[in-house]
């Protein structure tokens, strides 16, 4: 493309809340976007990706909450973030998204110590990008929304003296409620998979 962009800024404002003894960190970032850069669909070329600028300001708030919280040898982490932008056609986001995980830990035999557990990711439904494998690139294409739901890993980590050794199992739940899912539009994410290693 042989095209000239003005330059993209962006200007960002955060706050952090910390509180190690409670586990717990709120954040909130919001951002001022100009210029934003982005490619989109060709409307005359079918199959095509060009290059464009958006003209106006976008704004985009993000809170984002962190809380762990410890029963025994019981633990639960997570992580939740809500966001908004005021042009969710262009700037394509979830509006929430979670990341949980339950875990339970132990030092089995006086030598191994380990972690067994599960975690539980979501996001609510979005419109999605495409990608472009000619270019490498994500751009946005039709407005396919996909609904979504949990999307459930299983895990077993240890430490043996110097030795780390992991067992996973992703996608526990695929055929419960669905066969599979999508993140990008026409690429379906990975079925379930056996994952270990020392």
């Amino acid at each position: 493309w042989q095209q000239r962009f003005d330059r993209e800024k962006i200007n960002n404002l955060n706050f952090t809340y910390l509180n190690r003894k409670f586990q717990t960190e709120i954040r909130a970032d919001y951002f001022l976007i100009s210029n934003y850069h982005y490619l989109r669909e060709s409307t005359v070329i079918p199959n095509a990706v060009v290059p464009e600028q958006f003209g106006s300001n976008i704004n985009l708030l993000k809170i984002s909450l962190r809380k762990g919280f410890t029963f025994g040898k019981f633990n639960l982490d997570n992580f939740i973030v809500y966001q908004k932008t005021d042009f969710q056609d262009v700037l394509r986001t979830p509006e929430l998204y979670s990341y949980n995980s339950l875990y339970f830990t132990n030092t089995f035999f006086k030598v191994l110590y380990a972690n067994i557990g599960f975690d539980v990711r979501y996001n609510t439904p979005f419109v999605a990008p495409s990608y472009a494998i000619n270019i490498n690139q994500f751009y946005n294409g039709p407005e396919v929304k996909f609904s979504n739901y949990p999307v459930v890993n299983v895990w077993l980590k240890a430490t043996l003296k110097r030795a780390s050794l992991f067992l996973r199992y992703d996608y526990l739940n695929q055929g419960l409620l669905r066969e599979g899912y999508y993140t990008v539009n026409r690429y379906p994410m990975q079925d379930a998979l056996l994952k270990f290693g020392v």
